[in-house]
């Protein structure tokens, strides 16, 4: 790979809206299209190699809130990738990449062995016990899964055969659910989850302290070879740095985590004794997670609300079974559910099952 990193300025030529970028994607027509569309293409050839060294194509989605005119919740929306937000992710993982692998090349300049002092994002193998288990449930819906513990390529290629199934999310969301978190580390150990060897966050130092950490040692390394004295004050500093930040990003996670499930919980009470089609996207001994198709927000239908049959859950296959009756509840089970309940303090919101006769 070529590259040179240098301190430099940008002048930015025109602001686009992910929503304008998408659209001269689409249509081929707009400002600077030509750009917008040999950057796209390089993008996808980019993806298409992360894929094939062994990236997982997780397939996520942000949840938005949208409030009227008084500020009140009205729904929630979910947000996927499109395009242009690829197109930009691509470019800010190749960065980021190259800035870890210059960091080596720095290393083999100025240290007879070892790396300098830095900060990298890394991602671990996942959880083998959980990963077994969503396995499991892929196998049940006709996927493909290979014996023994699958390559991140492995687990690409399930996603990829599952993508045309109604619970490719659920499944994406119990295989994120089974890899290990992504952490800050002194210690390069490589990115599983985006197949790469090196790794650093370096492209949002306006957001992100971790980038604004890996600015200033690329800044000094660049300019000057450390002192011996310096590098052991460096090593023992991305040490701590590491460690404080990936505590932080924890933490935020959990913030943003508790403020959608407030939100949801808001929204829920809005719409109290309203009923809803929903899609099960959670099992477990004690009921059934919901999420209502035109709210997409999520509440919970206990088990003593399906009072039809006593149900026993079975954790292997993911399912609740009826003993008298056999009916079976699983991820991806349609239902249709009313909000009994929804309380904003515990940030709980409470279904019940609605049988058939009640919504003709």
């Amino acid at each position: 790979m070529q590259y040179d990193i240098d301190e430099t300025v940008i002048k930015s030529t025109k602001r686009f809206t992910y929503a304008e970028a998408q659209e001269i994607i689409d249509t081929g027509k707009g400002p600077l299209q030509e750009l917008i569309l040999e950057l796209h293409a390089l993008a996808t050839l980019l993806r298409e190699k992360r894929y094939r060294t062994g990236g997982v194509d997780f397939v996520t989605q942000e949840t938005k809130f949208v409030l009227d005119d008084q500020k009140n919740l009205v729904k929630a929306l979910l947000k996927s990738r499109t395009d242009a937000t690829s197109l930009v992710e691509e470019c800010m993982l190749l960065a980021n990449q190259t800035v870890a692998i210059a960091l080596q090349d720095m290393s083999k300049n100025v240290l007879k062995k070892g790396t300098l002092p830095f900060i990298y994002r890394v991602h671990d193998e996942p959880d083998m016990i959980k990963l077994k288990g969503v396995l499991g449930f892929v196998r049940q819906l006709g996927i493909t899964v290979p014996n023994g513990t699958p390559s991140s390529n492995q687990l690409h290629q399930i996603l990829q055969q599952a993508g045309h199934l109604p619970e490719i999310m659920v499944i994406n969301q119990f295989m994120l659910r089974s890899m290990a978190k992504a952490i800050y580390l002194e210690e390069n150990i490589g990115h599983y989850g985006l197949g790469f060897t090196h790794y650093t966050h370096f492209t949002s130092p306006i957001r992100r302290y971790p980038d604004v950490i890996v600015h200033r040692l690329l800044k000094e390394y660049m300019r000057n070879k450390p002192s011996d004295q310096r590098l052991r004050y460096l090593q023992d500093y991305v040490v701590d740095a590491a460690s404080h930040c990936s505590l932080r990003e924890r933490l935020a996670v959990d913030a943003e985590r508790a403020s959608i499930r407030l939100a949801s919980a808001q929204l829920a009470m809005r719409y109290k004794g309203a009923i809803f089609n929903g899609t099960v996207t959670g099992v477990t001994s004690f009921g059934l997670f919901i999420l209502m198709d035109e709210l997409n927000i999520e509440g919970l239908l206990h088990m003593s609300d399906l009072s039809d049959d006593y149900y026993y859950f079975d954790e292997s296959q993911y399912r609740l079974v009826g003993k008298k009756t056999k009916k079976v509840f699983r991820i991806g089970t349609k239902l249709t559910v009313r909000i009994s309940n929804a309380n904003i303090d515990k940030r709980q919101i409470d279904l019940t099952f609605v049988e058939q006769e009640e919504t003709t």
